[in-house]
């Protein structure tokens, strides 16, 4: 049996929203679409429209969307052993690729908040970071995105390690019948923070949209 068999339909853990309470932050024209977004082909959807706006500083309007029964899966929920089940699925799917990767941590901003990169050498962490040897972390068994993830991705500059596995969560979303994804994070407009989510392409046309108000 193979892996994406075992996988799909999984009982993973979702996040339904009633009608009022999720929202898009700029344009309806997929052609206007950017590249290297965090929702990829997807439709960016947030609870908080006016921070998520003050956060990405798109032009456009705000969009109330909505479909009776929605499921997101809810990122922040799912347990090691089902983000592992998704991982084999994307290898399997030429999605990602075991990897070595390098993290290179580091101080930001006047509170000092502890942040972090990653990258594929550590080569890249010294040269565009001015890292040192001895600030770098290697981190054995971890992934990498493919050039196939990327180019579905819309996203060409992701390197690897732990943010992989949210740009083949939609993607995995959207194999396995769900509406989209959910990351619920910490609402802190000044780290670029917002509770967010991702509607997947094949599920856009389900949802009602209204105009909610101009920005």
């Amino acid at each position: 049996m193979k892996i994406n068999e075992v996988t799909k339909g999984a009982n993973l853990p979702t996040v339904t929203f009633p009608k009022g309470k999720l929202f898009h932050v700029g344009k309806m024209n997929k052609a206007l679409k950017r590249k290297n977004s965090l929702e990829g082909r997807g439709l960016s959807v947030s609870t908080h429209p006016n921070e998520w706006a003050t956060i990405t500083s798109l032009p456009g309007n705000i969009y109330s969307i909505h479909k009776n029964g929605n499921k997101f899966i809810d990122a922040r929920s799912l347990s090691n052993h089902q983000i592992e089940q998704i991982q084999n699925w994307a290898i399997q799917d030429k999605l990602i690729e075991p990897s070595t990767i390098y993290r290179y941590t580091f101080s930001s901003g006047e509170d000092g908040e502890e942040m972090y990169t990653d990258a594929t050498t550590k080569d890249e962490l010294i040269g565009d970071y001015d890292a040192e040897e001895d600030e770098i972390t290697v981190i054995n068994n971890s992934i990498k995105p493919t050039q196939k993830l990327k180019q579905l991705s819309m996203n060409h500059d992701m390197t690897g390690g732990n943010d992989t596995i949210d740009y083949v969560l939609p993607l995995y979303a959207e194999y396995d019948n769900y509406d989209g994804v959910w990351w619920n994070d910490t609402l802190d407009v000044l780290s670029y923070s917002a509770p967010r989510g991702v509607i997947v392409p094949s599920k856009i046309k389900e949802f009602d949209v209204e105009d909610y108000e101009n920005k």
